[in-house]
């Protein structure tokens, strides 16, 4: 498995991550796909504990990254699916998912949403990189040809607007201090 959107932003992430995630800590990602993100930033960040999570039909290429890549702070996946009942009772200070939102329907970001808050610790922090729309409006052309593309496939699909994201964000975060 092999992700060349992986290979074009993990940089660019990476210099991002490298600011937040200066202390010791441990990260959630959610939607690890190909592994290569997890492979890269655990090797630029020895002090993170990278936790890589996936729907079950990923988990036998990510266990097997992990394996070959014998990285201390890289332990086997967790088999996650966001729209069933969070399945674990980790705790992590960093939820981080990248390219997974605009391949989710609304309902399914929501949910996702919910699941980064059960498994945060008090304070934590979300980090979602991917494309989005600011006020409705693509930020580039071909960014409206991947939305029309990725709805042609699935209706459900597609580039969410930054600012309602914002919004379910918020709403998220009145349900995880209830819980």
């Amino acid at each position: 498995m092999f992700s060349n959107a992986c290979e074009r932003n993990k940089i660019a992430i990476a210099k991002q991550l490298m600011k937040v995630l200066s202390l010791e800590c441990n990260v959630l990602e959610i939607g690890s796909g190909s592994g290569q993100h997890a492979a890269y930033f655990t090797q630029l960040l020895p002090h993170v504990m990278w936790q890589m999570s996936d729907v079950i039909k990923n988990i036998p290429h990510l266990t097997e990254r992990a394996k070959n890549l014998n990285i201390k702070n890289l332990p086997l996946p967790l088999i996650i699916n966001v729209n069933d009942e969070l399945d674990h009772d980790s705790k992590f200070n960093y939820v981080f998912t990248s390219n997974t939102l605009h391949i989710m329907s609304q309902s399914t970001v929501k949910q996702c949403l919910k699941l980064a808050g059960k498994s945060l610790v008090y304070k934590g922090k979300l980090i979602i990189y991917g494309p989005f729309k600011f006020n409705n409006q693509f930020t580039s052309d071909s960014n409206e040809k991947f939305d029309y593309e990725l709805k042609a496939t699935n209706s459900n699909q597609g580039i969410k607007d930054f600012e309602l994201v914002q919004e379910w964000v918020s709403a998220s975060v009145n349900s995880w201090a209830s819980d």
